[in-house]
């Protein structure tokens, strides 16, 4: 299930796909690799669809080679190398020489900032002569590396960062561990031990357990195990209070 922010850019993608005429590159970026191929697959299989509805009918030719990869329309390039030769290019400049089999040929290429040097002369010169029934999509996880001169000539599509999928025995520790700071309340000022307690609770039930959360629980339970033992106390006041999240409600 898309969502609504992905789906807008799948919308988006739909029509660029089915549009008349030239139409420029695409990148997408962002959300994760698994939903950057979920969005690809769902374009393909409702691109080729012989109903060309907004969704797929699953039942025609179109789909079921879209959904299996053979498509003679769908050239989907992945790698598990370190970079995209010229070799690699020059072989689907080749391919994109030979008529489509239907009215639109749809040709990812994953991983675009993987591309080599060489090999980016030629797919320039891919992308500016592209033609009416070609569409190139290109995927990238670190956007930032690409060649200005291919995001210059390219569309970007950024999907949502996605929250990751959190176990629910996590956050119900986490919770149980706060309650337990706030009957603690110790050597820091009381008032701002719980307030600083309740705001990290607030955000563990809103957002769950982020990353910034769980460091800053951490600093929590370290606080009260190095006063327990007498230690510096003041050092590990000033790290918890570094740790806090943005709008903590305390500073």
């Amino acid at each position: 299930m898309l969502s609504h922010t992905t789906t807008l850019s799948y919308r988006y993608l739909l029509r660029w796909l089915r549009e008349a005429g030239v139409a420029p590159p695409v990148i997408i970026s962002g959300g994760t690799i698994s939903l950057q191929q979920q969005l690809i697959q769902q374009l393909a299989q409702v691109g080729f669809c012989y109903q060309r509805g907004e969704e797929a009918c699953t039942e025609c030719p179109g789909c079921r080679q879209a959904q299996s990869g053979v498509h003679p329309d769908f050239i989907n390039l992945t790698t598990d190398k370190k970079t995209w030769t010229i070799k690699i290019i020059r072989s689907l400049t080749k391919k994109l020489a030979i008529t489509p089999v239907g009215e639109r040929r749809l040709v990812v290429i994953q991983e675009i900032e993987k591309v080599s040097s060489p090999a980016a002369a030629v797919l320039l010169k891919l992308l500016e002569e592209s033609r009416p029934s070609t569409r190139i999509l290109m995927t990238t996880k670190w956007p930032r590396r690409l060649l200005s001169t291919i995001i210059s000539r390219s569309q970007h599509v950024r999907l949502p960062l996605e929250k990751p999928a959190v176990s629910q025995d996590e956050t119900v520790f986490l919770a149980e561990d706060l309650s337990e700071y706030l009957r603690r309340a110790a050597r820091l000022e009381a008032d701002t031990l719980a307030k600083i307690t309740a705001a990290l609770a607030q955000q563990l039930d809103k957002n769950g357990p982020t990353p910034q959360l769980r460091r800053a629980i951490t600093r929590l339970r370290d606080y009260y195990l190095i006063t327990s033992q007498r230690g510096n106390d003041k050092l590990a006041q000033e790290v918890l209070l570094l740790s806090l999240p943005d709008n903590n409600g305390i500073s």
